[in-house]
């Protein structure tokens, strides 16, 4: 029976084999050179799913690293059996240097990762393979030759394709979880970016003016996003990294990165506040998508506002109720006067204000134009205990601007809203509150609805 199988897998790699030097002299025909990718894989079958997602991304890299370094690719061939996965590049050009070539496929191969995994070959125009006369070293021991271990028996299949697949599944693993850190920072990116540029707002900064503030514009808040929106990968990764096993390490995480991001907020917009209500609440998020994706492979909403609820327990009590200091921020007198905590019991409570109000109203609008991210903000500012309109004022002027801003909503019209946007600069309002909850909002909205193109983690 063994003897039976080791024949049919003998017949499968050399069946392989001929047909790739049959392309490869098709292609000669034509005076153009080649490229071709394949795996290193030690036993059969060759083109398990494992083996196939590596290969995969390795001929995306391949592909990628060509065409940087300026080759034509005119066409692909694949060939696959059960002795693995083969793919053939024709580089156009008779005039092609193989040598050349062959020396820039040598460093892609050398600085993978992965290296000793992948087998690229070049051949020139006349289907001469061309050799860097280079002895691999064996991709487990690294010690000795691979032909000469392969030769000697030094290491099991067995033992060589366990090794093998650990590799390749940390290095998918890792793979994807970049990919997936680019895309929901962007996500993120947008969010803030989406509420910076909404035009007008009531007494905030937009993208016509500065609102009721005087040490802010528009390019400030870009300048400010700019730098902080370098730090929104590390968020994620964290969550990503995150265990689950205790909550009560997770805000020290955060906060130490989001203690980074706002000294290089103050850097840059030389000691002004614009964003630390966003570095709070963003940070907090992207942590908790992170933590969502590792645990369910994509982001499920439930597990995201316990999340937040797990970090933020205890959040106010911890914060203010114990503060005995004499320099107290906004936040600290609003809570002292009134007994309201703005977002921190927003954070704690798990965001209600967005998952009862806005993120629905968004949902149900199902859009991001002006006008959809100007109602979102409406319901915001109607039913946030915004502490940084109680600083500024008291709670009569907050509770007027609510009723006012739920009127708005429910008869929106040009001439009702300018009616909000005249009341908050004469009584020198800006909802800052309610702008950075808009910015959570569209982010969740984002990801729930681009979700399709984010990379699947199974």
């Amino acid at each position: 029976m063994e003897k039976h199988i080791y024949i049919k897998e003998l017949h499968e790699i050399l069946i392989g084999r001929e047909q790739r030097q049959a392309l490869r002299l098709k292609l000669s025909e034509s005076g153009n050179s080649s490229v071709s990718l394949n795996l290193n894989i030690p036993g059969f079958p060759k083109n398990t799913n494992y083996y196939l997602a590596f290969f995969e991304v390795v001929y995306l890299e391949l592909k990628n690293w060509l065409t940087a370094n300026q080759y034509l690719i005119q066409e692909e061939f694949r060939l696959e059996n059960e002795a693995g996965v083969f793919l053939l590049f024709e580089i156009c050009g008779s005039e092609i240097d193989a040598h050349k070539l062959k020396l820039t496929t040598e460093i892609f191969e050398e600085n993978h990762i992965l290296a000793r995994f992948i087998d690229v070959d070049v051949c020139d125009n006349r289907a001469n393979l061309i050799s860097s006369g280079k002895l691999k070293k064996c991709f487990y021991c690294g010690e000795f030759s691979a032909i000469d271990c392969m030769k000697n028996q030094r290491h099991s299949i067995e033992i060589l394709r366990d090794f093998q697949l650990s590799k390749i599944s940390n290095y998918l693993q890792q793979k994807q979880k970049v990919e997936l850190s680019h895309k929901i920072s962007a996500l993120a990116l947008r969010s803030v970016l989406y509420e910076i540029c909404l035009t007008p707002k009531p007494g905030l900064v937009d993208f016509n003016g500065s609102g009721i503030h005087k040490d802010m514009d528009f390019n400030l808040f870009m300048d400010s996003t700019s730098v902080i929106s370098g730090y929104f990968e590390s968020l994620f990764s964290r969550g990503y990294e995150f265990s689950g096993e205790d909550f009560s390490l997770a805000l020290p995480q955060i906060r130490f990165i989001g203690l980074q991001m706002e000294k290089a907020m103050f850097l840059k917009t030389k000691g002004v506040n614009s964003q630390k209500g966003i570095i709070f609440l963003m940070g907090i998020s992207l942590f908790c998508v992170g933590f969502s994706y590792k645990k369910n492979e994509k982001y499920i909403e439930i597990d995201f506002i316990n999340s937040i609820k797990s970090i933020c327990k205890n959040l106010v009590k911890n914060e203010f109720k114990v503060n005995t200091r004499e320099n107290k921020t906004h936040g600290e007198k609003c809570f002292e006067k009134y007994g309201i905590a703005g977002v921190r019991q927003e954070a704690e409570e798990g965001l209600p204000t967005i998952f009862q109000y806005s993120l629905p109203l968004l949902k149900n609008e199902n859009n991001l134009d002006q006008i959809s991210l100007t109602k979102t903000l409406l319901i915001l500012m109607a039913k946030l205990y915004d502490t940084n309109i109680l600083y500024r004022s008291n709670m009569s002027i907050l509770l007027d601007l609510q009723s006012l801003s739920a009127n708005t909503l429910h008869n929106f019209s040009k001439q009702n809203y300018r009616k909000l946007l005249d009341f908050c600069l004469e009584n020198k309002l800006s909802p800052g509150g309610a702008a950075d909850l808009l910015s959570i909002t569209i982010f969740l909205y984002l990801l729930e609805n681009e979700d399709n193109d984010l990379p699947d983690l199974t």
